[in-house]
Protein backbone atom coordinates (compact mmCIF):
# COMPACT_ATOMS: atom_id res chain seq x y z
CA UNK A 1 0.00 0.00 0.00
CA UNK A 2 0.90 3.74 -0.36
CA UNK A 3 2.44 5.00 2.55
CA UNK A 4 0.16 7.76 4.36
CA UNK A 5 1.39 10.67 4.07
CA UNK A 6 1.53 13.27 7.76
CA UNK A 7 -1.47 16.19 8.00
CA UNK A 8 1.66 18.26 9.34
CA UNK A 9 5.17 18.41 9.88
CA UNK A 10 5.26 17.21 14.02
CA UNK A 11 3.23 14.36 13.09
CA UNK A 12 5.44 13.61 10.23
CA UNK A 13 8.85 13.58 12.28
CA UNK A 14 6.94 11.98 15.06
CA UNK A 15 5.13 9.21 12.81
CA UNK A 16 8.59 8.59 10.64
CA UNK A 17 10.45 8.18 13.94
CA UNK A 18 8.14 5.04 15.05
CA UNK A 19 8.32 4.06 11.67
CA UNK A 20 12.06 3.69 11.60
CA UNK A 21 12.07 2.30 15.27
CA UNK A 22 9.46 -0.54 13.96
CA UNK A 23 12.17 -1.32 10.68
CA UNK A 24 9.32 0.14 8.38
CA UNK A 25 11.53 2.85 6.22
CA UNK A 26 8.94 2.59 3.35
CA UNK A 27 6.69 4.29 6.15
CA UNK A 28 9.54 6.49 7.81
CA UNK A 29 10.58 7.96 4.37
CA UNK A 30 6.88 8.76 2.96
CA UNK A 31 7.56 12.48 4.02
CA UNK A 32 10.82 12.94 2.48
CA UNK A 33 12.10 14.48 -0.82
CA UNK A 34 13.58 12.75 -3.39
CA UNK A 35 16.85 15.31 -2.82
CA UNK A 36 16.79 15.29 0.63
CA UNK A 37 20.32 16.40 2.55
CA UNK A 38 20.73 14.22 5.57
CA UNK A 39 23.79 15.77 7.34
CA UNK A 40 25.34 14.30 10.23
CA UNK A 41 27.05 16.91 11.80
CA UNK A 42 30.34 16.42 12.47
CA UNK A 43 30.51 13.64 9.80
CA UNK A 44 28.99 13.92 6.21
CA UNK A 45 26.33 14.58 4.50
CA UNK A 46 23.81 12.11 2.38
CA UNK A 47 21.58 13.54 -0.97
CA UNK A 48 18.91 12.03 -1.97
CA UNK A 49 15.45 10.02 -0.51
CA UNK A 50 17.54 6.26 -1.71
CA UNK A 51 20.29 7.25 -0.21
CA UNK A 52 19.21 8.05 2.94
CA UNK A 53 16.80 4.78 3.12
CA UNK A 54 20.08 2.42 2.55
CA UNK A 55 21.94 4.71 5.18
CA UNK A 56 19.14 4.32 7.48
CA UNK A 57 19.27 0.26 6.36
CA UNK A 58 22.86 0.01 7.31
CA UNK A 59 22.19 1.49 10.87
CA UNK A 60 19.65 -0.96 11.42
CA UNK A 61 21.90 -4.06 10.37
CA UNK A 62 24.36 -3.27 12.83
CA UNK A 63 21.46 -2.24 15.59
CA UNK A 64 18.46 -4.54 14.30
CA UNK A 65 16.15 -3.34 17.48
CA UNK A 66 17.35 0.63 17.36
CA UNK A 67 14.35 2.28 18.78
CA UNK A 68 14.55 6.91 18.60
CA UNK A 69 12.10 8.18 20.75
CA UNK A 70 11.49 11.71 20.96
CA UNK A 71 10.91 13.24 24.19
CA UNK A 72 10.55 16.97 23.05
CA UNK A 73 9.19 18.73 19.13
CA UNK A 74 9.14 21.47 18.60
CA UNK A 75 7.02 23.23 15.70
CA UNK A 76 8.94 25.47 14.08
CA UNK A 77 6.80 26.05 11.04
CA UNK A 78 8.74 25.30 8.18
CA UNK A 79 11.29 23.70 10.39
CA UNK A 80 10.43 20.64 12.92
CA UNK A 81 13.00 20.36 15.74
CA UNK A 82 13.45 17.27 17.89
CA UNK A 83 15.00 15.92 21.00
CA UNK A 84 15.31 12.48 21.06
CA UNK A 85 17.18 9.14 22.71
CA UNK A 86 18.30 6.41 20.70
CA UNK A 87 18.34 2.69 22.02
CA UNK A 88 19.93 -0.67 20.40
CA UNK A 89 21.73 -3.53 20.50
CA UNK A 90 24.80 -3.51 18.09
CA UNK A 91 24.13 -7.36 17.36
CA UNK A 92 24.69 -6.84 13.32
CA UNK A 93 28.30 -6.34 10.85
CA UNK A 94 29.23 -2.44 11.33
CA UNK A 95 31.55 -1.13 9.44
CA UNK A 96 32.86 -4.65 8.40
CA UNK A 97 33.31 -5.55 11.63
CA UNK A 98 30.98 -8.30 14.09
CA UNK A 99 28.32 -7.22 15.98
CA UNK A 100 29.47 -6.71 19.54
CA UNK A 101 26.72 -7.29 21.51
CA UNK A 102 26.90 -3.79 23.02
CA UNK A 103 23.90 -2.31 24.04
CA UNK A 104 24.18 1.86 23.54
CA UNK A 105 21.60 4.29 24.71
CA UNK A 106 22.62 8.21 23.51
CA UNK A 107 20.73 11.56 23.44
CA UNK A 108 20.30 13.14 19.98
CA UNK A 109 18.87 16.45 18.48
CA UNK A 110 17.29 16.47 14.87
CA UNK A 111 16.04 19.91 12.59
CA UNK A 112 13.88 18.75 9.82
CA UNK A 113 13.13 21.44 6.78
CA UNK A 114 10.18 21.10 5.09
CA UNK A 115 9.38 22.84 1.43
CA UNK A 116 6.07 22.02 -0.11
CA UNK A 117 5.29 19.47 2.34
CA UNK A 118 8.20 17.08 2.03
CA UNK A 119 10.82 17.12 4.30
CA UNK A 120 14.16 18.37 2.24
CA UNK A 121 16.76 18.74 4.71
CA UNK A 122 17.84 17.34 7.97
CA UNK A 123 20.46 17.73 10.57
CA UNK A 124 21.34 14.91 13.05
CA UNK A 125 23.37 16.22 16.04
CA UNK A 126 24.85 13.41 18.60
CA UNK A 127 27.20 12.71 20.73
CA UNK A 128 29.54 10.95 18.45
CA UNK A 129 32.10 10.12 21.53
CA UNK A 130 29.82 8.56 24.06
CA UNK A 131 28.33 6.70 21.33
CA UNK A 132 31.79 4.73 20.57
CA UNK A 133 32.80 4.67 23.95
CA UNK A 134 29.74 2.73 24.88
CA UNK A 135 30.43 0.29 21.53
CA UNK A 136 34.23 0.09 22.99
CA UNK A 137 35.41 1.75 20.35
CA UNK A 138 37.56 4.22 22.14
CA UNK A 139 37.95 4.26 25.74
CA UNK A 140 36.36 5.55 29.03
CA UNK A 141 38.76 8.95 29.79
CA UNK A 142 40.94 8.35 32.86
CA UNK A 143 39.26 9.47 35.75
CA UNK A 144 35.85 9.89 34.30
CA UNK A 145 32.65 8.49 36.43
CA UNK A 146 30.70 6.15 34.77
CA UNK A 147 27.90 7.92 32.81
CA UNK A 148 23.97 7.99 33.73
CA UNK A 149 22.85 6.66 30.32
CA UNK A 150 19.79 8.25 29.07
CA UNK A 151 16.04 6.24 28.94
CA UNK A 152 13.62 6.41 26.66
CA UNK A 153 10.71 8.81 27.42
CA UNK A 154 7.52 7.88 28.40
CA UNK A 155 5.47 10.69 26.17
CA UNK A 156 6.53 12.64 23.29
CA UNK A 157 5.75 16.87 23.86
CA UNK A 158 5.29 18.77 21.48
CA UNK A 159 5.43 22.61 21.49
CA UNK A 160 3.64 24.84 19.22
CA UNK A 161 3.23 28.23 18.85
CA UNK A 162 4.88 31.81 17.84
CA UNK A 163 8.19 31.80 19.29
CA UNK A 164 8.27 34.65 22.21
CA UNK A 165 10.78 36.78 20.60
CA UNK A 166 12.34 38.48 24.21
CA UNK A 167 13.10 34.55 24.85
CA UNK A 168 14.93 34.48 21.12
CA UNK A 169 16.79 36.88 21.66
CA UNK A 170 18.11 35.97 25.43
CA UNK A 171 19.34 32.57 23.65
CA UNK A 172 20.63 34.89 21.24
CA UNK A 173 22.50 37.05 23.80
CA UNK A 174 23.89 33.56 25.01
CA UNK A 175 25.56 31.90 22.18
CA UNK A 176 27.15 35.89 21.88
CA UNK A 177 28.39 35.54 25.15
CA UNK A 178 30.03 32.24 24.40
CA UNK A 179 32.15 33.74 21.43
CA UNK A 180 33.47 36.42 23.72
CA UNK A 181 34.23 34.56 26.56
CA UNK A 182 31.91 36.66 28.89
CA UNK A 183 29.09 33.38 29.48
CA UNK A 184 29.65 33.43 33.04
CA UNK A 185 28.06 36.89 33.84
CA UNK A 186 25.91 36.66 31.08
CA UNK A 187 24.70 33.16 32.84
CA UNK A 188 24.11 34.84 36.40
CA UNK A 189 22.01 37.54 34.71
CA UNK A 190 19.52 35.53 32.73
CA UNK A 191 19.43 32.11 34.41
CA UNK A 192 17.08 31.18 36.79
CA UNK A 193 18.88 30.35 40.76
CA UNK A 194 17.34 26.85 40.67
CA UNK A 195 18.11 26.56 36.42
CA UNK A 196 19.30 22.65 35.38
CA UNK A 197 20.63 21.10 32.50
CA UNK A 198 22.28 17.72 31.75
CA UNK A 199 25.88 17.24 32.34
CA UNK A 200 27.31 15.90 29.21
CA UNK A 201 30.34 14.53 30.74
CA UNK A 202 28.33 11.98 32.91
CA UNK A 203 24.31 12.00 31.60
CA UNK A 204 23.92 13.93 35.24
CA UNK A 205 21.74 16.49 36.27
CA UNK A 206 23.59 20.28 37.27
CA UNK A 207 21.26 22.12 39.19
CA UNK A 208 22.42 25.80 39.70
CA UNK A 209 24.40 28.81 37.86
CA UNK A 210 27.56 28.22 39.89
CA UNK A 211 27.31 24.63 38.81
CA UNK A 212 26.93 24.88 35.64
CA UNK A 213 29.31 27.73 35.49
CA UNK A 214 32.03 25.53 37.40
CA UNK A 215 31.01 22.68 34.72
CA UNK A 216 31.20 24.61 31.60
CA UNK A 217 34.45 25.78 32.57
CA UNK A 218 35.73 22.16 33.27
CA UNK A 219 34.13 21.16 29.64
CA UNK A 220 36.00 24.13 28.03
CA UNK A 221 39.52 23.19 29.94
CA UNK A 222 39.32 19.43 28.68
CA UNK A 223 39.01 21.19 24.67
Amino acid sequence: AEPVVAASHTAAVVAGMAAFSAGNLDVASADYADGVVWTVVGDKDTTGKAAVVEMWKEHRTAFPDTVVKPSWVFDLGDTVAAVTVITGTNTGEMMGKPGSGKAIAIDAAYLFHFTDGKIDRAMEFMDQANFLTQLGVIPTPEGMPARILPTLPAETQIVTGAANEANVAICKSIMEAFKADTYEAKFREVLAADFTMPDCMTGGTITGIDATVANLKQAFTMM
